[in-house]
């Protein structure tokens, strides 16, 4: 029995570390309205996770004709925070350049669709698969551009390519669920606090 539910523990020392869960909780909830610029209601949206670079001998330009002949559009769906904020004052500060996304990166990517809700994600789930996309999530398009490859094109693009792009990698699926984590700090601190109301009354001799 660990002394989280050892009744010799004193019970307002249990209480405070009990307490610490809720703490956590809140912490984590909190700091992520102010970095996270995921959608703060519920939303099913699509996203790309990057996979790796196209290698430097590759004909970029052929890959971003190729991206515009057969691409969709992928909505952002980003929100102001203050990492935001922090990069317009630093441009500001150093005259108002903007970076140039003229000619953004050609990547490879994963379609996929995430699950949000009070700017956290929830859960995960593939859409279109491999995709060729624009690296422009900092640009304020509202848009980002990307082809579907699949795992067939995959195949003929390493083979375009004479490398094994891509090999190896597996989908990042804790950066997409982690939104349970304040949660399950609740609940479990919910729990305990139940426990303790019930052997203090069990305590006090109260059915």
């Amino acid at each position: 029995m660990s002394d989280w539910d050892d009744p010799s523990v004193p019970l307002e020392p249990r209480k405070i570390r009990h307490d610490a869960l809720l703490v956590v909780a809140l912490l984590i909830f909190i700091g992520t309205q102010f970095v996270s610029d995921r959608p703060i209601g519920f939303v099913n949206r699509p996203i790309v996770v990057d996979v790796a670079p196209l290698p430097p001998k590759a004909d970029r330009d052929r890959y971003a004709t190729y991206i515009s002949a057969g691409s969709y559009m992928i909505p952002k769906l980003k929100r102001p925070n203050a990492l935001n904020a922090a990069r317009a004052v630093s441009r500001l500060l150093s005259g108002g350049v903007e970076p140039s996304y003229a000619r953004p990166a050609v990547r490879l990517g994963y379609s996929a669709r995430e699950i949000d809700a009070f700017g956290m994600p929830f859960f995960a789930y593939k859409e279109a698969g491999y995709v060729l996309y624009f690296d422009d999530w900092e640009s304020d398009d509202p848009y980002m551009m990307a082809s579907p490859v699949g795992d067939e094109g995959l195949g003929v693009l390493r083979k375009e390519l004479g490398v094994d792009i891509g090999r190896g990698w597996i989908f990042p699926f804790w950066a997409y669920f982690w939104g349970w984590v304040p949660l399950l700090l609740g609940g479990a601190w919910g729990w305990l606090q139940y426990r303790r109301r019930e052997r203090r009354r069990a305590a006090l001799g109260i059915i």
